[in-house]
């Protein structure tokens, strides 16, 4: 009975978490064009990529406990990293990265404004993707059972991927498109 209660919390999660990220893909959606107020929606479509972000900051907050869990050597699921690399990759990446690339990189690349810093992000994006691709090959249940590949995970986690995401969504702050 206990497993069986356990493992419909588990979907009930799971159907939390996706019914929450389709809930934001949708609104997102419904406001990639807007770039006025309105009163329906409430936020323009900077402000809703930037709201977007904090689904990733979430994200990264699990992921950083989850890396100082694995130096401590307390037991973790690789599901941890495999469920939030799996969000990173469908949400942040396949979605929100996307809307920039589609909406909002060409705006300033068309008004010839911070383009270097647009490449910057755009270089970014294709490291995050890979990353999140090696995050996903490393918390497969079978390569996590290695000690190496889960310490592993720390590099692609901690360096490459949270202090990269952050210093670039940092400085994009300070603009808004031309």
């Amino acid at each position: 009975m206990q497993m069986e209660q356990n493992t419909d919390s588990k979907l009930s999660r799971r159907s939390l978490v996706a019914k929450s990220v389709g809930a934001i893909a949708l609104a997102a959606t419904a406001t990639a064009n807007q770039t006025t107020f309105s009163d329906d929606e409430g936020v323009t479509a900077p402000e809703d990529l930037m709201k977007e972000h904090g689904v990733l900051d979430r994200c990264l907050l699990v992921y950083e406990e989850a890396i100082r869990r694995v130096q401590a050597k307390q037991e973790i699921s690789p599901q941890v990293f495999h469920q939030t690399a799996d969000l990173v990759r469908r949400f942040v990446e396949e979605y929100h990265e996307r809307n920039e690339e589609k909406y909002i990189f060409p705006v300033f690349q068309k008004a010839g404004k911070l383009t270097d810093l647009v490449q910057t992000l755009l270089t970014q994006h294709k490291a995050g993707r890979t990353v999140t691709v090696q995050i996903l090959n490393l918390s497969n249940p079978d390569a996590f059972n290695n000690q190496a590949n889960r310490f592993g995970l720390r590099p692609s986690v901690k360096a490459s991927f949270a202090c990269t995401v952050r210093t670039s969504r940092a400085r994009i702050r300070c603009y808004s498109p031309p």
